[in-house]
């Protein structure tokens, strides 16, 4: 490999890690606003709870408040997985790295990231879990 294949590697994996970097930098600001939107609509639906209401609006504000703290613990979790997802790439670049370091060229290692089902699991039901806050905090208005 020449010096200039080289270089033109090394600005494509530059390229590729700032791309990689900026995209988790914006999922996690999105995860943010979410889950602060969330605390939001609690802290109002705490304030606004009516004095008299009837056992259906029960129910229905303590599904909401469940609903809330499923969709922010959820939330919570999937930031985590971006931070996990990103501990892992590093690790995968140090190992190779440390390969090419020993002076072994010719190998390659396969650098997949392996999904763990709790964290696709959060992912999905934060964003579902949101969604059907903001239907029942509707719904909970318009009864109300």
């Amino acid at each position: 490999m020449n010096s200039s294949q080289s270089e033109h590697l090394q600005k494509l994996v530059a390229e590729i890690n700032s791309v990689k970097k900026d995209k988790a930098e914006k999922l996690v600001q999105l995860i943010k606003h979410i889950t602060t939107i969330s605390f939001g609509m609690l802290t109002v639906l705490v304030a606004f709870k009516p004095e008299n209401s009837n056992c259906f609006q029960e129910i229905l504000f303590s599904v909401i408040l469940s609903a809330i703290g499923a969709s922010i613990i959820s939330g919570i979790i999937y930031m985590y997985s971006i931070v996990d997802e990103l501990n892992e790439y590093l690790k995968i670049h140090l190992r190779h790295f440390d390969i090419r370091l020993s002076g072994d060229y010719d190998s390659y290692l396969r650098g997949e990231i392996p999904k763990k089902w709790y964290f696709n699991f959060s992912k999905v039901f934060f964003y579902l879990s949101s969604l059907i806050v903001v239907i029942l905090l509707v719904t909970y208005g318009i009864i109300s």
